[in-house]
């Protein structure tokens, strides 16, 4: 269930509570990107879009809860790519379709790394995280090739993508970087 689906904006003096509007909610997890991605789509019956003033950029946190009992609350923020499409839905309603990245996607456009690392892969992955997004990486098993690097002006995300297609495991598997909405 959706325990709540806030809009957040600079220009709004108080977030707005979606979850009764909220049509439509897709969210994607993909191995192709080290980020999770979603569709939003609501009814806007008391012209939001343009109260709101949505131009890209603004924040959407959502809470979801399994119905199971004992579960935990999972809580992702997104911020607004795009919007998708506005149609009219009467004389006073439009459908609003935005599309949506993971916070970390956003936050990782915001800098650029042009450093020397010297440490395993793994560690160089998980130091960047770290220290550009605030969050860790975690792996079922922990490859130890060493390597000596500069990251060639990359934002975060690609670095650490970059740095992820050299790795293997001792079969010669590929490692993936990617994001999961529940673990």
């Amino acid at each position: 269930i959706f325990e709540s689906i806030l809009l957040q904006s600079e220009r709004l003096s108080r977030s707005i509570e979606l979850n009764r509007v909220v049509t439509d909610l897709d969210i994607y997890e993909t191995l192709d990107r080290p980020y999770l991605t979603g569709k939003l789509v609501f009814v806007d019956n008391s012209d939001l879009l343009a109260g709101a003033d949505i131009q890209g950029s603004e924040k959407i946190i959502i809470s979801i809860k399994s119905l199971q009992t004992g579960s935990v609350t999972v809580t992702k923020t997104f911020y607004i790519d795009e919007i998708l499409f506005v149609e009219r839905g009467g004389d006073h309603s439009e459908i609003i379709g935005l599309h949506l990245v993971e916070d970390i996607c956003y936050i990782s456009n915001l800098f650029n790394i042009s450093r020397f690392y010297d440490d395993t892969t793994f560690s160089i992955i998980k130091k960047i995280s770290s220290e550009y997004l605030g969050r860790e990486v975690v792996s079922n098993t922990s490859p130890s090739q060493s390597v000596s690097v500069i990251i060639p002006n990359k934002d975060p995300l690609a670095a650490m993508e970059w740095l992820c297609q050299s790795l293997t495991t001792s079969d010669g598997y590929p490692y993936y970087l990617f994001s999961s909405l529940f673990s």
